[in-house]
């Protein structure tokens, strides 16, 4: 919870309130409390009226709710521990999501991943390991190809994206599809699937531009690490031939080492455009390269403009449960309507923006990183 203040918003989504049981599990330290849930904002909207938006405004409505429970029995959301040597973190939200129904514009719930995340690496050893024998380079030349490739393929996917969102936004909207009506979209962030679908298209049309612009930048960085892995090969070669060189297999770790550096970012660079789930995981999306998530896009955008105007959904309620909807045909759930068409494209691109970006920053960051270095070295 370092650098966080005392009251903050984060985003809830389908996740589970906790309770603790000290002493339930051997070997691991009775639960620790980060994060109890105080209140919702006045954009929440509850799953149980996600479908009817209106009735949640009513008098009582909240507190019936399984939020509403979690709130008035102090449930917690976020709960860490130690076990063994390790350590562990329980998070019924989504600290990685935005604050917005877009989920892009990450607050300060963010920063528990980075937190979490230097305290599960952290250690108290102090002296400074250059490499040593068990990283030394291995020279994984097939992955040393340029990114040029890459980018070329990622930019005509996101032309042809672009083309099917522009026909998919002059699609007429009177009357209106069934799978945009309150009783067939889950609202979310008190907004109706009708209120979002202007945002969406508006969305979806602006990211392929910005996805190329981070690709281009990204490139560019892709070229600077390669010429700087000449550079350090090229000392290597000479610490090695060198006669006379002070301290040579300690500059021969610090050149294995920043060889190593260059090695595993071209590798993960690579992935960042590339990388596709073998086909045999059943597990959920997940994590893909930046090609396989607008792949997924285009098809999701293209199931929408098939569907478009498909019937109008047959709604009835549970008898039990009057605010639970159940659909009966045409032959997809509404759950899939959404996700797996308009709102799961949208996702998949900012998905794609999420990946090349932010494989931008690490790029300039292990670059700024290897200049430094080289020329420590090569001042002796």
């Amino acid at each position: 919870m370092f650098g966080l203040p005392n009251e903050f918003e984060i985003t809830w989504h389908l996740g589970p309130f906790l309770s603790v049981t000290p002493g339930r599990v051997e070997e691991a330290s009775d639960p620790i409390p980060l994060l109890q849930m105080k209140n919702a904002t006045d954009e929440w909207t509850s799953l149980e009226f996600a479908y009817n938006p209106k009735k949640q405004s009513e008098r009582g409505a909240l507190e019936r709710t399984y939020v509403g429970r979690g709130f008035t029995e102090g449930r917690l959301g976020i709960v860490a521990c130690y076990y063994g040597s390790g350590t562990v973190c329980g998070s019924g939200g989504h600290p990685e999501f935005g604050l917005d129904w877009l989920l892009e514009k990450w607050g300060l719930p963010a920063r528990m991943f980075v937190n979490f995340i230097f305290w599960a690496t952290s250690e108290t050893k102090s002296d400074v390991d250059y490499g040593g024998e068990q990283l030394a380079w291995k020279g994984k030349t097939e992955i040393l190809s340029s990114v040029r490739h890459s980018h070329a393929k990622l930019r005509a996917k996101l032309d042809s994206l672009s083309s099917k969102v522009g026909e998919l936004g002059s699609k007429p909207l009177n009357p209106l599809p069934g799978w945009l009506r309150d009783e067939a979209a889950e609202a979310s962030f008190g907004l109706t699937a009708r209120e979002k679908w202007p945002h969406i298209l508006r969305r979806l049309k602006g990211l392929p531009s910005e996805i190329n612009e981070a690709s281009v930048g990204l490139q560019k960085l892709d070229s600077k690490l390669r010429t700087n892995l000449a550079k350090v090969q090229e000392l290597s070669q000479w610490v090695r031939s060198a006669e006379k060189v002070s301290d040579i297999e300690t500059r021969q770790k610090m050149i294995d080492y920043l060889l190593n550096i260059v090695d595993k970012e071209l590798t993960e660079i690579n992935e960042a455009y590339n990388y596709c789930r073998p086909s045999e995981w059943t597990q959920d999306f997940g994590w893909q390269g930046a090609i396989a998530q607008i792949d997924s896009a285009i098809a999701k955008v293209d199931r929408a403009l098939a569907s478009y105007d498909m019937e109008k959904a047959a709604v009835v309620y549970d008898d039990e449960n009057p605010l639970k909807p159940l659909f009966i045909g045409p032959d997809d759930s509404p759950y899939t309507w959404v996700w797996g068409w308009y709102l799961g494209a949208l996702y998949d691109v900012i998905n794609a923006l999420t990946v090349i970006r932010g494989r931008q920053h690490l790029a300039a960051f292990k670059l700024a990183i290897v200049e430094n270095l080289l020329d420590y070295v090569q001042a002796g």
